[in-house]
């Protein structure tokens, strides 16, 4: 799927959420729209690039000492970007 077409999906798709509620602004479900399709096109890229690296189930391996992993990595990553001045 294009970026462009996920795109619409997605904002169709908040549309439809919030209409019963009606709390966001058109601003805001563009916001959300495209921040969902950004996350969802680079997790797709993410979890096949593993795929590639580790193979197998996702569950077959240590899941927990996985994400400790990957927030240390967080944690560094967001010392980094202090270091460098910028704002998260």
């Amino acid at each position: 799927m294009k970026s462009g077409a996920l795109l619409k999906l997605l904002r169709r798709h908040v549309d439809e959420e919030d209409k019963a509620a009606n709390v966001l602004s058109n601003e805001q479900r563009v916001f959300l729209a495209s921040a969902l399709a950004k996350f969802v096109t680079h997790a797709t890229e993410k979890f096949i690039i593993g795929q590639k690296e580790h193979g197998g189930d996702i569950t077959d391996r240590h899941l927990v000492a996985e994400l400790q992993r990957e927030l240390i990595d967080a944690w560094f990553y967001s010392e980094g970007i202090k270091k460098k001045g910028e704002s998260l």
